[in-house]
């Protein structure tokens, strides 16, 4: 993530991470579907400009399967004023 001025980036990182935490658990069924913009709606906090999801596919499980979370890794920029968009 990409963060303009704001809260703190330890503030931003620990939200986002239990708003991670929150989608992924949301979409722990069976036959849910995973997406990149679900993602990208759970990190835009405050404080964030920009979310970058490395070698990202959305996912879709079938009937009978659910999509389960091992990870969650969140790396942050602190963008400079000049970068803000």
């Amino acid at each position: 993530m990409h963060l303009k001025g704001g809260p703190e980036p330890a503030i931003i990182e620990a939200l986002t991470k239990e708003r991670a935490q929150a989608y992924a658990a949301n979409h722990h069924y069976f036959g849910a579907q995973v997406t990149e913009s679900g993602v990208h709606a759970a990190l835009t906090v405050e404080g964030v400009e920009k979310v970058e999801l490395k070698g990202w596919k959305d996912y879709q499980c079938q009937p009978a399967e659910a999509a389960f979370c091992t990870n969650i890794t969140i790396k942050t920029k602190q963008l400079t004023n000049h970068e803000w968009s």
